[in-house]
């Protein structure tokens, strides 16, 4: 087991990572502020709920797949960054005052889960975190290889559904303020949308 020290380490690590601004965190204050608390922090489970697909592969050899073939993470990057642009697009178009919203909530609280997840997925900022910073962490004579990697997989994605709580909480907040302003509520989600397909858009284009 690795020590504590290091634990710390990367738990602090998943924290600042999480406090970046970037498509995850975004996508959770824009579901928060236009569509309310519980479809935010929706959409953060999700986010967190990615790690069961990336950690086994994080663990079980990812790095050296695509350290054999490094073009599979450019087709991610493209994958992840055409997602958010779609998003973003779907996000504008559908803004429209609270009131003539008729959408059921279950499955408003499934959709947003499948966002966050697909989101994170595919977010190369975490992948690439994952990848190059989680393994420096590795202590041989400490256990299991495979096993540190997932302890670490498993702090840094819980650093990271904190944050996305308290951002679904705040932004949750806000969005009381929205439905009382319809008006302002539109041109926020479509604020919102544009900001999320931005970030898409500098995603797809970004060389590194």
């Amino acid at each position: 087991m690795p020590e504590i020290q290091t634990l710390f380490l990367v738990f602090s690590a998943g924290l600042l990572l999480a406090m970046t601004p970037g498509p995850d965190l975004m996508l959770v204050i824009a579901r928060g502020s236009g569509q309310g608390r519980r479809v935010a922090l929706a959409t953060s489970l999700g986010v967190s709920g990615a790690g069961v697909i990336q950690l086994p592969m994080l663990a079980f050899g990812m790095s050296a797949l695509i350290a054999e073939f490094p073009a599979l993470l450019g087709t991610i990057r493209i994958l992840g960054a055409g997602y958010m642009v779609y998003l973003g697009v779907q996000m504008y178009l559908s803004a429209r005052p609270a009131q003539h919203i008729d959408i059921n909530a279950k499955n408003q609280l499934g959709q947003a889960f499948r966002e966050g997840f697909i989101s994170n997925l595919f977010n190369p900022k975490v992948i690439m975190f994952q990848l190059s910073f989680l393994p420096q962490f590795v202590q041989p004579d400490a256990g299991l290889v495979w096993a540190q990697l997932l302890v670490f997989g498993v702090l840094t994605k819980t650093a990271g559904l904190l944050v996305s709580i308290v951002a679904a909480f705040v932004s949750g907040s806000l969005g009381n303020f929205f439905r009382r302003n319809p008006t302002f509520a539109v041109w926020q989600t479509r604020m919102s949308g544009c900001i999320v397909a931005s970030l898409g858009g500098l995603l797809l284009f970004q060389r590194n």
